[in-house]
């Protein structure tokens, strides 16, 4: 018997697989709306002839950060002719050059990928959007990677392009590192601080809700049932809070049950699920978020890992006391090395009041 014949599944458990992917806009975002009006905001002045504020849009992973960028973007271009939208992901261009090379095609300058200096590309772009009369609405997404390459010149080319080059962008700018700006060389903090919005992680029920709906249009009715979704967005709220966790869970737990021509997601196929994700959320993973981390989260973090080989937990007050770094400073730090999954925290009754208490975060 064939090979694929011999795998084709007689239950039919996806309705429309695309609704899983990681590329995939929905219709409406859930539990986004506010964080949506404040990029609106922001995007719309190119429409006003105004000069738009740089954004920079900052939150842990699988917050809704590029789903929401891109939505409002899509929705702009579908109101107003004014604006080319164009992604940039910094994984994938990751220089000054590769940027505004990406840029440049996206306006169909001809630029060849390299040979020429970045001021013959800003003009061979202004030639060319000189016939449209569009300004470029540009998404940067994980630009904490271009910190990481020190390639932020980038973003001064892009924020002065007009002063220099008669040439305006919009430029939203997407990151996981809450202190991304902060680390900024002046002269561009000063230009790129001009607003922001803040992705907070989901919480389980905003995450169930996430699920409920792509289960809707992604699978058949009758093939899971709501304690399955409560699984996936259980597993996604203990690991950051991530909606794409969650999205990639309940889809591998889909294909595990096609695979074994299941007539429903059983648990059998989340466990199996999660074990994967959970080998593949290593420790390649934990590197990279580290990588972000600025020296004094990473001595915050040495020193509560050295701590809790001795006991299971340690005080804020012992953090405060026993580091050189300012309080409020600290508490900051702690809240960032939670919110990515390196610790999580405790409130605790004290004979003299209450303190928090932070342990090592434990793998699911």
């Amino acid at each position: 018997m064939n090979l694929f014949k011999k795998t084709a599944s007689e239950n039919s458990i996806f309705r429309n697989e695309e609704v899983f992917q990681p590329d995939y806009l929905p219709d409406e975002l859930l539990h986004r709306e506010s964080e949506l009006q404040d990029i609106v905001f922001a995007v719309k002045a190119l429409e006003d002839k105004r000069r738009q504020p740089s954004t920079v849009i900052f939150g842990p992973p699988g917050t809704g950060k590029t789903c929401a960028s891109k939505y409002v973007v899509k929705e702009f271009c579908d109101y107003s002719q004014r604006a080319i939208p164009i992604y940039v992901n910094c994984w994938q261009s990751g220089t000054r050059y590769s940027v505004l090379s990406k840029i440049a095609q996206s306006i169909n300058a001809l630029v060849p990928s390299t040979g020429i200096t970045i001021e013959e590309l800003f003009v061979r772009m202004r030639e060319t959007l000189a016939e449209s009369g569009k300004i470029p609405l540009i998404i940067l997404d994980e630009a904490d990677v271009l910190q990481k390459n020190n390639e932020e010149e980038v973003l001064y080319d892009l924020l002065r392009a007009e002063e220099t080059y008669g040439m305006p962008f919009g430029l939203l700018v997407i990151t996981n590192d809450v202190h991304f700006i902060s680390k900024l060389d002046q002269r561009i903090r000063s230009s790129l601080a001009q607003g922001s919005v803040e992705f907070c992680a989901y919480t389980p029920q905003e995450l169930k809700d996430i699920l409920k709906e792509r289960a809707k249009l992604g699978l058949f009715p009758g093939v899971y049932d709501e304690d399955i979704l409560g699984i996936c967005a259980g597993f996604a709220a203990k690991n950051g809070g991530d909606a794409r966790l969650g999205i990639s869970l309940l889809w591998m737990s889909a294909k595990n049950a096609e695979k074994r021509n299941g007539a429903k997601i059983e648990l059998s196929d989340v466990d199996s699920a999660k074990e994967k994700i959970s080998v593949g959320m290593g420790n390649s993973n934990s590197e990279r978020k580290k990588d972000t981390l600025k020296d004094d989260e990473k001595t915050i973090l040495a020193f509560i890992k050295e701590k809790c080989r001795k006991s299971e937990e340690v005080s804020s007050g012992e953090i405060y006391s026993s580091l050189k770094i300012n309080e409020r400073t600290a508490r900051n730090y702690l809240s960032h090395l939670e919110s990515i999954g390196f610790i999580e925290s405790e409130e605790k009754a004290l004979k003299s009041g209450r303190t928090r208490v932070f342990r090592l975060k434990q793998s699911k």
